[in-house]
């Protein structure tokens, strides 16, 4: 039993105990696990590593370039670079002369690294988990198991949403067909709802006669869709859609089969067979 996790999380939403939230940053960079405890914290901290991936090779951040200059310096100088408020200071140039001009400017490098990874961390991080311990149900009947899995997916949706928010980007994971993934980076296109239901550009004017095409089930269907979409976009919802590789917004089916009270394949066929009666 994972008392400790369990507990972290209960502490987090009762008073607002952030340990819960520093123990699995503290995490990230780690490997191993010890427990059963450490291995929910491990298993939370590898999704915030997967999902921060694309930012990290972008911000150029390397969480063991730090501590391994650190390290040298003390062993080669005796002086600690953590300890240096200050560029001013005369220890600068100690440094300055044991590692010489080119490592010099990469440990600069490193710095600025680090001071972005601090910055995504606190308006992005931290925000995102901080939702998804927040609304994860951590009762008795909940197995850690459980609550590892809600967690994950939350911090997932939440941490795109805010990195989406500020950067205007999204990252899509694709697939090669000769294995492994890659990252492709797309902007997103003004949502749509016509077009989100139809699969194609559509003029308002167009739509009475794409209607007409229909059968009454599939019209009856497209419609509350349609209405539905509308209403999610006016609340700044788009947690139930998807972007496509060209930026444009898609429905998620199964999200949205679920509050037509049916089932994700069932709506998939549905559209797929007014998509073709539409034109």
């Amino acid at each position: 039993m994972s008392t400790s996790f369990k507990f972290d999380v209960a502490a987090f939403q009762g008073n607002g105990d952030e340990t819960v939230i520093r123990k699995t940053l503290a995490f990230v960079s780690r490997e191993e696990a010890r427990d059963e405890d450490e291995e929910c914290y491990l298993r939370v901290a590898a999704q915030v590593e997967k999902s921060t991936s694309a930012f990290l090779n972008e911000a150029k951040y390397d969480p063991a370039a730090l501590p391994e200059y650190r390290a040298a310096i003390i062993s080669g100088v005796g002086v600690d670079i953590y300890a240096l408020p200050s560029l001013d200071l005369p220890e600068w140039k100690t440094v300055l002369a044991y590692l010489g001009p080119t490592e010099f400017q990469a440990l600069g490098l490193a710095f600025r690294a680090l001071r972005k990874y601090r910055e995504h961390e606190e308006s992005v991080i931290i925000p995102a988990l901080r939702h998804a311990y927040g609304r994860v149900d951590a009762g008795e009947a909940r197995s850690v198991g459980e609550i590892v899995t809600y967690v994950r997916r939350a911090f997932l949706s939440e941490y795109s949403r805010i990195d989406r928010e500020q950067t205007g980007v999204i990252r899509l994971i694709r697939r090669r067909d000769s294995g492994g993934y890659y990252s492709l980076y797309v902007t997103p296109r003004l949502p749509q709802p016509w077009r989100m239901v139809f699969d194609r550009h559509v003029e308002d004017a167009d739509v009475p006669a794409l209607l007409d095409r229909l059968t009454r089930r599939q019209r009856e269907y497209v419609t509350q869709m349609h209405a539905l979409i509308t209403e999610d976009l006016a609340a700044g919802d788009l947690r139930s859609y998807k972007v496509d590789e060209h930026g444009h917004y898609e429905i998620r089916a199964r999200h949205m089969a679920r509050r037509l009270g049916t089932t994700g394949g069932s709506l998939k066929k549905l559209l797929i067979r007014a998509q073709e009666r539409a034109g």
